[in-house]
C-alpha cells in the first residue's frame, strides 16, 4: 500500500510538501510562541522610556500627556481652521461674512469680494476668492492677520498694492484661496 501511494506521489510534490510544512510550523510558532513575548518587551521598552524621561524632566507623566494633547489639538484647528463645517456655497457665504465682519473690526473698506469656482485639490476643496480691499496700511496688515487667523488655512496667492485717494490710503487687491477639507464617503 505505501509502495502504490509512494508511486503515485510524485518527488517534486513531496518536496513542496515538506517545505509548506516547516514553513506553516515555522509561521505557528512565531504566532503562538514568539510573537506575544516580543510584543510585551516592546511595551516595557516604551515604559521604561516614558518613565526615564519622567525622571529627567521631572514633569509627572500625566502632565506630558496633557501638554501633547494640547499641541494636537492646536495642530488640528491649524490644518482645519476654526470656521464651522459648511457645504460649499454655506461656506462661500460665510467667508465673504466673516470677511466684512473683520473689516469693520479694522476700520478698512472691503470694496468686492468676487467668489471664482471651487476646485479640488487631493483631499481639499479650494475655494478661491477676489478680494479688493482699502485703508491704511497697518489696518489692512490686521485685517490680513485676523483673516488667517480666523478663518485659516487660508493663501495668498497673489497680491498687489496701490496708492488709493488721499491720507495714504492703500488699495490691495488679493487672489485668497481657502481650504477645507473634503468629507469621506
Amino acid at each position: 500500500m505505501y509502495k502504490a501511494l509512494q508511486e503515485q506521489i510524485q518527488p517534486r510534490m513531496l518536496a513542496i510538501l515538506l517545505v509548506s510544512l516547516i514553513v506553516l510550523s515555522v509561521l505557528a510558532s512565531f504566532l503562538y510562541i514568539i510573537k506575544e513575548p516580543f510584543k510585551n518587551l516592546r511595551l516595557q521598552q516604551e515604559t521604561l522610556t516614558l518613565l526615564q524621561r519622567e525622571v529627567q524632566t521631572g514633569v509627572p507623566l500625566q502632565n506630558q500627556i496633557l501638554m501633547q494633547q494640547q499641541l494636537v489639538d492646536k495642530l488640528t484647528t491649524t490644518l482645519h481652521g476654526t470656521g464651522p463645517k459648511l457645504a460649499v456655497n454655506k461656506m462661500v457665504a460665510y467667508i465673504i461674512g466673516e470677511l466684512d465682519i473683520i473689516a469693520g473690526q479694522h476700520q478698512v473698506h472691503l470694496s468686492s469680494v468676487k467668489p471664482q469656482n471651487p476646485e479640488h485639490l487631493f483631499t481639499f476643496k479650494e475655494l478661491p476668492f477676489q478680494v479688493e480691499i482699502s485703508g491704511n496700511y497697518f489696518n489692512l496688515f490686521a485685517w490680513l492677520k485676523d483673516v488667517e487667523k480666523n478663518l485659516g488655512p487660508i493663501v495668498i496667492k497673489q497680491f498687489t498694492l496701490s496708492p488709493y485717494g488721499k491720507d495714504k490710503q492703500i488699495r490691495m487687491n488679493l487672489n485668497i484661496v481657502a481650504y477645507q477639507f473634503e468629507d469621506k464617503k
